[in-house]
């Protein structure tokens, strides 16, 4: 499958370590200011930070109150979503974004503007031409209809055993803000907002319809970035199960309610022990103080040389796109792309949800915080420790 990139290169970036050998990894992309402005509009309107404002939209804490955004993901979220495509973008990592779990569209939307950019900065018209016809695609899955019922799902579809179903999982097909969307006003939302509407592709149903319907009818399909966010256990595994295989190597997949829903959780530990992904988890950065959401990690780009460490991996992500407010930009003090010098910030707040995932009973894995190690991780980890308790997963937390 042939995919022009489109890039033009600023400067080439050699990332160094004792890790990687001197391998040169790719440039960063070209990108005006004024489109990386127009992008931080773009996702302050889908946040709808204007008149909506409220103490979790930065985080994505809490949903938004009365509905009244295209995302309830909140800023952090989407800031490292767009981080994530970026670097797959420059990276030339094959494959398309599709995100599982799409409520009003708002992710999906911020993914097919930024790759609209992208392809608009192509240097030449004949080269612009073929990036409209070879334009990656971007698809939405979605029931919109809310979460199905997790236990009798869980009956009908068989196969691997699911743990004992949380209270939080058995209820959550009677939230009623996940109803609060459809197909059409997700379409009718794409148009207004000046998207090239031939890149999305709408999957209307439940995953375990849908998600093997799509890669019989496109046994190529391949995936630069996966976003997995159907909250509940199975809505996760049969994600998982279905999506992963199709991740192209070195592409990136998401997962939005790792932290605060444990049957996802449990979903994810449960695949990555399946087929021995022992790729490190890294948790989307926030700001001390801010609940912590959301994390993602790296299919290898080499299977036999194994996954990248995470501070090799969290080095390469600082020349992702940084838009205005992020904590990339707010770090580095500027907004595109690059690296520059950076300087230390105050360590992200451990909330009480991390420390739930940090004493999990899971004794096979052990969790350590990318360095330089903050005052609260350590603290928590030595005490954690001493009581005899271990992490479920490696967990990281690139240190922006």
């Amino acid at each position: 499958m042939h995919l022009p990139a489109c890039l033009i290169t600023l400067t080439m970036i050699k990332l160094t370590s004792a890790s990687d050998g001197g391998q040169n990894r790719s440039s960063h992309i070209f990108m005006p200011q004024m489109q990386v402005q127009y992008l931080k509009l773009f996702r302050d309107v889908l946040l709808n930070q204007q008149y909506n404002n409220h103490p979790h939209l930065v985080d994505g804490g809490l949903w938004p109150p009365g509905s009244a955004a295209m995302s309830m993901a909140g800023q952090r979220r989407m800031d490292d979503m767009v981080e994530l495509l970026s670097v797959a973008y420059a990276d030339k990592v094959p494959g398309h974004f599709i995100e599982t779990g799409v409520w009003r569209g708002g992710m999906s939307f911020m993914a097919a503007k930024l790759l609209e950019l992208l392809y608009a900065n192509c240097p030449r018209q004949a080269w612009r031409k073929q990036a409209i016809e070879g334009m990656r695609r971007v698809y939405l899955c979605d029931s919109f209809a809310g979460i199905p019922e997790q236990t009798a799902y869980g009956r009908r579809r068989g196969g691997s055993a699911a743990p004992e179903l949380t209270q939080q999982d058995k209820f959550a097909h009677s939230l009623d803000i996940l109803n609060k969307n459809s197909v059409q006003s997700v379409q009718r939302d794409a148009a207004s907002m000046d998207l090239q509407l031939s890149m999305l592709r709408y999957e209307v149903g439940y995953f375990n319809e849908t998600l093997p319907a799509l890669v019989k009818r496109e046994p190529e399909l391949r995936f630069m970035v996966i976003r997995l966010d159907g909250d509940a256990y199975w809505s996760t595994y049969e994600a998982l199960v279905n999506l992963y295989p199709r991740l192209s190597p070195g592409g990136y997949i998401i997962v939005d309610d790792y932290v605060d829903w444990p049957g996802c959780r449990a979903a994810v530990h449960l695949y990555r022990k399946e087929h021995q992904i022992d790729a490190p988890i890294i948790l989307v950065s926030h700001a001390e103080k801010e609940e912590v959401r959301g994390a993602f990690w790296q299919k290898p780009e080499d299977p036999k040389a194994g996954a990248p460490s995470a501070d090799k991996l969290c080095t390469h992500l600082q020349t992702a796109l940084a838009l205005p407010g992020s904590i990339l930009a707010g770090v580095t003090g500027r907004t595109g792309y690059g690296i520059e010098s950076r300087e230390k910030t105050s360590s992200p707040h451990l909330t009480s949800k991390l420390a739930e995932i940090a004493l999990g009973s899971d004794a096979t894995m052990m969790a350590m915080p990318i360095g330089p190690l903050s005052s609260a991780w350590t603290g928590f980890l030595q005490w954690a420790m001493a009581q005899g308790h271990h992490p479920p997963a490696q967990l990281y937390m690139c240190k922006h």
